[in-house]
């Protein structure tokens, strides 16, 4: 057993490899605009995040963005793992921020539906040749996402 005191889990067994998004060639480039660059956020809750992402709210009045990438995973990650949230307090009434849906060899493997609430996506990509990534919302924080050797 191996405890991980950064993310609070034990391990039974071969501790899990985690990979940023940050370091992992998207499919037909060297880099992803969206994920190379990533940077420090404060969510809604007040909790900080380094190594995470904004979308939409950039530009002032709250644009909704949206963003694709694609990885060739050649069955080489068990799973991807991030949290999402919203980066500043919802209005009463509000619908949410955005989502993300991730696919595996084109087949939807999760959707995360519109997030209100700090949300933590955990999905097995065990045996996946090509993962696609899909976000779109305004004011959307994705953080520390990784893929899992």
């Amino acid at each position: 057993m191996t405890w991980d005191g950064k993310s609070k889990s034990v391990y039974i067994g071969d501790v899990p490899k985690f990979i940023s998004l940050k370091d992992v060639k998207p499919i037909g480039s060297d880099e992803d605009h969206f994920f190379h660059y990533p940077s420090s956020i404060v969510i809604s809750t007040g909790e900080k995040f380094e190594q995470s992402y904004q979308l939409g709210g950039y530009h002032g009045g709250g644009a909704v963005q949206d963003h694709t990438v694609e990885y060739l995973a050649n069955g080489n990650y068990k799973g991807f793992e991030t949290y999402l949230a919203p980066v500043k307090k919802l209005a009463a009434g509000s619908f949410g921020i955005g989502s993300m849906k991730i696919y595996a060899d084109n087949k939807l493997i999760y959707n995360s539906g519109s997030i209100k609430d700090k949300v933590k996506v955990n999905v097995n990509l065990e045996g996946a040749s090509k993962v696609k990534i899909e976000i779109e919302g305004s004011g959307l924080g994705i953080l520390d996402p990784k893929f899992i050797q």
